[in-house]
């Protein structure tokens, strides 16, 4: 049951990402080029770079919205517990700011920064609440 209610988390949570990227980061960014790039040449959209220029910006943004989960199963694999996460946070979120799996403009980056950084603060509260699973040869220790 636990398989299928993280299945079901990462499918929302992916889903929210790439609607949130859709709606709020896209347009701003294809409007940021257009217009940056108005002087120097004229815009020739074809479908082709138009789809791949669009899943360049949806598909990071949905595997980033992942953060919680991965956070929940590497606490629960006993890797990390929540009191070594938030004592990392600075570092985190420094890590996090490249943000290099966006394309290279300042817009999309900082609207990955602000979410990422929601997410790891939702992954620590989950990864209080989760217990490490107990294998039994430690058991037997």
């Amino acid at each position: 049951w636990l398989f299928r209610l993280l299945f079901f988390i990462a499918l929302i949570l992916f889903l929210v990402g790439v609607v949130f990227c859709y709606f709020a980061v896209y347009y701003l960014a294809v409007d940021f080029f257009i217009i940056s790039g108005e002087n120097l040449a004229t815009p020739m959209l074809s479908i082709d770079k138009y789809v791949n220029f669009l899943f360049g910006f949806l598909l990071p943004f949905g595997i980033a919205f992942q953060l919680p989960v991965a956070m929940f199963i590497t606490t629960r694999m006993g890797w990390t517990d929540s009191k070594s996460l938030a004592s990392k946070r600075k570092y985190v979120i420094l890590g996090l700011a490249p943000a290099i799996l966006t394309p290279p403009d300042v817009v999309s980056q900082l609207m990955l920064l602000i979410p990422m950084c929601v997410l790891f603060e939702l992954g620590v509260i989950v990864s209080k609440t989760v217990k490490p699973r107990v294998r039994p040869e430690d058991e037997e220790a």
